[in-house]
């Protein structure tokens, strides 16, 4: 022992002491220092115990926190912050487009099939491009999943507003008016409407003659692709009793309903933009 010393003296050059000696070392004199208190020791030794669990797994959104205006074609800025213990944990994202009156959803898209929750690091977010997206109220809503399947949803605190520059296409019929207008056979009749088609040229406009109002399914289109923007704000179409297959409409009396579609607006509910006449168009035998 004199020896060594002696010899470590001369030389003057460290002696490495393995990191888990000295753990070991500390954690012997804890044991007397502690009374054998072992929680404490495996827990200055990086161990879990019932005193000392690992971190539960959770998440929470960053980004949005109150509703904010995304116009189409600018990002939407989604941030969270995960606690994810257990490797092969993941995280899905989605939005969910909300009635932002009644909270009702209306449809979802989904964004983040699968990210691993520990490989992103600081990474914990998205950014969302609303290109092509309806204009509407989008929620935020993660989930994150341990291998083992245990998981956890959130709903982020604030909205996605997405708005765009074009206004929600309008028409309004003006033959038929109020009153119903009858086509005898043979002969035909000129359908006419007024329109925001200078405001929003991208409309597309299609109509329908509905048999019994109200009962999808049994509509004959009379005429599709109508550019709502090629007369200004007016539109017509001459209709001689056939549908555009160049079949004839069976006599009847229909309502005249038009779908209007540009792509980024909707009625609201998922569903197309319709207006309907109030004057029917009756089809004499």
């Amino acid at each position: 022992m004199n020896l060594q010393t002696k010899r470590l003296q001369i030389t003057g050059r460290p002696v490495r002491i393995p990191s888990s000696l000295i753990a070991w070392s500390i954690a012997a004199t804890l044991v007397v220092a502690s009374g054998c208190n072992t929680d404490l020791i495996l827990y200055f030794l990086g161990a879990t115990t019932t005193n000392n669990p690992p971190p539960e797994m959770s998440i929470t959104f960053v980004l949005p926190v109150t509703t904010q205006n995304v116009a189409l074609g600018a990002p939407a800025n989604i941030q969270w912050a995960d606690i994810a213990p257990v490797a092969g944990t993941f995280i899905t994202l989605k939005v969910d487009r909300v009635d932002p009156t009644t909270r009702e959803i209306i449809s979802e898209l989904q964004l983040i099939a699968s990210r691993d929750a520990q490989a992103d690091g600081d990474n914990d977010k998205f950014a969302w491009d609303v290109t092509g997206v309806i204009v509407g109220s989008y929620q935020p809503v993660i989930t994150i999943q341990s291998p083992s399947g245990q998981s956890q949803t959130t709903s982020a605190p604030g909205d996605f507003n997405v708005t765009s520059t074009l206004p929600a296409p309008t028409l309004t019929f003006t033959n038929p008016g109020s009153t119903d207008v009858t086509i005898p056979n043979p002969g035909s009749t000129t359908i006419t409407w007024t329109d925001n088609g200078v405001a929003n040229p991208d409309t597309r406009i299609t109509l329908q003659l509905d048999p019994t109002a109200g009962s999808p399914g049994d509509e004959r289109t009379i005429a599709q692709n109508i550019s709502a923007g090629a007369d200004g704000n007016n539109g017509s179409f001459n209709f001689n009793r056939n549908d555009v297959d160049g079949n004839p409409v069976p006599p009847g009396t229909y309502t005249l309903v038009a779908t209007l579609v540009d792509d980024i607006h909707d009625n609201g509910q998922g569903g197309p933009i319709t207006v309907s006449a109030v004057g029917r168009i009756i089809l004499d035998p």
